[in-house]
């Protein structure tokens, strides 16, 4: 995957991508890649979770 190719060369400790709540493809893939999922939340004005959040460690010895 491009994205941590880039973030173990940069020395990155984690990748945290976030997606709509609506496609759950999305959700499924994530997980398949080997994200967790860590939060959600709300955009402004709305009353229910708009946003999922993920996250993924690069590796023990990176930044953070």
């Amino acid at each position: 995957m491009l994205a941590e190719t880039g973030a173990r060369a940069r020395g990155l400790a984690e990748l945290m991508p976030e997606t709509r709540v609506e496609p759950v493809e999305n959700h499924s893939l994530f997980r398949h890649l080997g994200f967790a999922e860590t939060a959600h939340r709300a955009h402004a004005g709305y009353d229910r979770p708009t946003t999922v959040e993920f996250r993924k460690k690069m590796s023990a010895d990176a930044q953070v």
